[in-house]
């Protein structure tokens, strides 16, 4: 076929496509369709190069145009193509213009540029210019097209692959790198000990204000030493064995020496054909310190649900308890009443009323933890109470123990039972006494406090506001940790068989809670103790503690009195010493009979003087009846729990007159007197 640039065999360019096909298999197994731009001037040639293409593959889409603008507009609009033939010799705009324009597209398709020129000079520039290859219009020329157009083809392919898998690559990087930059935990490389890399929150937590403070320092230098021997062996396993080692608890010192909790993972890490180590700690001091308040807390539960539980029990059995002393302690005094001086027997009554007190004042130490408000609150100066106490401290403790008072100037006040606060200062003094058999000192302090949520936290019953703190410090000879674990239990005790009945801290522990406040105990073997107390402050005025006057003439009575109990020979002695009191006295075992006796009995009945726990029918419910029925009919309530604790429960209602069991003859006459002339 003749043309501009001679004559071309097709035949044997046919033949050599069709061999060529062969050799690469069946063309209908492709899965894409390649589509090809020829810009060529010359339409013979353009359709030469069009059947070259189609002849070897019949699904190629071929496409052709005469001049580089017309391929520039196709580009532009956005035309896809595979590959492009690209004559060097175009009107208008020579190939290599051409060919620049292409190469400026966004995804560029790889260009071959075609010339009749045998010129190795245009080959380079085409080249340079961006050209996947080079071709020179001659015999063989149109068999090698095909070929050109596949490599072309695939050449792009493999290239954007490339690239695909450099920007993928290179976004893993980015992701990764932001991973290890925002982790909340310590990241870092090092090698031979050394940081290479660390990230911000392993800057944050050796305590730094960048990584260049750390880059270069040695690790070991931030491990804490009761860790050392065994982040080394770690170190040594990772770089010799080549294997990560599991995660354990450590700690870490930060630049400015303090400590941190950390939990640490590591791992062999290649760097530069060396074993590195890549590190991460997770800073857990908080958690750590949340658990510990968190045990704290549990514990102080536990221990709160077993006092209470020891508390109740020891509430019944004081009740129990001080209805049989109430019976000792009436029939030895009725017993004494009845001897005459220097009567044999005299004396030890005497002593059986001794230790009937005796045994009254265990169970009322029981009562003091049982019940859970104070008998008689009054505000009070702290430091005046502390004073008066002084002269009483020196003559329990000894003067081989010398006091000191540290006393806090302007001092709030607080509301308490003074007498029970006066126990709990001397039940401290014994204590403390006891811890210091060669002498030492008693150190007795005040002071304003202010207790916060940090503290209240982690004692579960305290309210955060301000308080009044006194201490009771020894010099003595300190607790160890198992013994200050149970120092409030009843009835726990170090001393030696007969030395004591373990109820005496006991007994301060329940004073200082129903008083509303908190106590805590510091100690250390050889170090002595102090126990801290802290009452809440109040506002408003002093209140004057009232004395009780020695009687000496007991009060008598011809009024009529009711006495309630179920137990019998409380009743019993009950009414023997109102009735030797002149007073007229009926007597019932519980309140239908007591109910039954008031609708019966002729005449007015004055005083109604009940046990409170009783079966069937309470005395609380009983009096409440007789008040309705016999509006002038006193009551007077008694029993062996103390009167704020069945007040609290609910069992009777404030303001109610009361007596507590074990009463002394004296006692139980003296307040039916009072009663039955007091006015509505």
């Amino acid at each position: 076929l003749p043309s501009a640039y001679g004559v071309y065999p097709l035949e044997a360019d046919f033949q050599g496509f069709a061999k060529f096909g062969d050799l690469l298999g069946p063309q209908s197994e492709k899965e894409s369709v390649m589509r090809i731009l020829l810009v060529e001037d010359n339409a013979d040639h353009r359709e030469l190069m069009r059947l070259a293409l189609t002849e070897y593959d019949d699904t190629w889409q071929v496409e052709g145009v005469v001049s580089g603008e017309a391929a520039l507009r196709r580009l532009v609009e956005g035309e896809a193509y595979d590959v492009v033939f690209l004559d060097y010799s175009l009107p208008g705009r020579d190939g290599l213009e051409v060919l620049e324009e292409i190469r400026r597209g966004e995804a560029p398709p790889p260009v071959v540029m075609v010339t009749g020129r045998g010129d190795e000079q245009v080959a380079v520039v085409a080249m340079k210019g961006g050209a996947y290859d080079y071709m020179v219009k001659g015999e063989g020329y149109l068999q090698r097209l095909p070929v050109v157009a596949q490599r072309a083809m695939e050449a792009d392919q493999l290239a954007m692959e490339r690239k695909r898998a450099e920007e993928a690559l290179r976004e893993s990087e980015e992701r990764y790198r932001r991973l290890v930059e925002l982790s909340p935990a310590m990241i870092a490389i090092h090698l031979n000990e050394r940081f290479l890399y660390i990230n911000p929150a392993g800057v944050s937590l050796l305590g730094a204000a960048n990584s260049d403070e750390l880059i270069g320092r040695s690790v070991v230098d931030f491990i804490h030493p009761d860790y050392l021997g065994i982040a080394k062996d770690r170190i040594r396993q990772i770089r010799e064995e080549g294997k990560q080692v599991p995660r354990i608890e450590e700690k870490f010192i930060r630049l400015d020496g303090s400590i941190a909790d950390v939990e640490v993972s590591a791992a062999p890490y290649p760097h530069q054909g060396q074993i590195a180590v890549l590190m991460v700690a997770l800073d857990t001091t908080e958690q750590r310190q949340i658990k510990k308040e968190k045990e704290v807390i549990e514990e102080q539960f536990r221990q709160a649900q077993k006092m209470e539980a020891i508390g109740l029990l020891a509430g019944g059995f004081a009740h129990d308890f001080n209805n049989s002393l109430s019976v000792i302690k009436i029939c030895t005094q009725l017993a004494l009443s009845d001897l005459k001086e220097g009567d044999p027997l005299k004396e030890r009554i005497e002593m059986i009323l001794g230790e009937t007190n005796r045994s009254a004042n265990l169970a009322r130490q029981l009562l003091v933890f049982s019940r859970r408000q104070v008998k008689e609150m009054v505000v009070l100066d702290l430091n005046h109470l502390l004073r008066e106490l002084d002269k009483m401290l020196h003559r329990v403790i000894g003067e081989d123990i010398k006091v000191v008072h540290v006393l806090a100037k302007d001092l709030g006040k607080v509301k308490v039972d003074p007498g029970q606060i006066a126990q709990a200062v001397l039940n401290l003094a014994l204590n403390a006494r006891d811890a210091m058999p060669k002498g030492g000192k008693l150190i007795v302090e005040t002071a304003n406090v202010e207790l916060d949520e940090v503290y209240s936290s982690t004692h579960s019953d305290v309210i955060p506001g301000r308080y009044v703190m006194f201490s009771v410090s020894d010099t003595g000879v300190g607790m160890t940790p198992e013994v200050r674990e149970r120092v409030f239990e009843p009835f726990f005790t170090t001393k030696e068989k007969g030395r004591g009945t373990g109820l005496g801290l006991y007994a301060v522990y329940g004073i200082v809670k129903q008083s509303g406040g908190d106590i805590c105990v510091y100690s250390e073997p050889g170090h002595g103790a102090t126990f801290k107390i802290f009452l809440p402050q109040v506002d408003g005025p002093f209140q004057e503690v009232r004395e009780e006057a020695e009687k000496k003439d007991l009060p008598r009575g011809d009024e009529t009195i009711l006495v309630v109990e179920d137990d019998e020979k409380v009743r019993a002695v009950t009414v023997e010493v109102l009735m030797k009191y002149g007073y007229r006295v009926l007597d019932a075992p519980n309140g239908a009979k007591a109910m039954l006796i008031c609708e019966n009995h002729k005449g007015p009945i004055h005083l109604v003087l009940t046990d409170v726990v009783m079966p069937e029918m309470s005395g609380g419910e009983l009096g409440g009846k007789l008040s309705l029925l016999y509006p002038e009919m006193k009551v007077i309530y008694m029993s062996g729990y103390m009167e704020n604790e069945i007040v609290h429960t609910g069992v009777l209602p404030k303001g109610v007159n009361f007596i507590q069991k074990p009463f002394t003859i004296e006692g139980l006459v003296t307040k039916i007197r009072e009663v039955l002339t007091q006015t509505h």
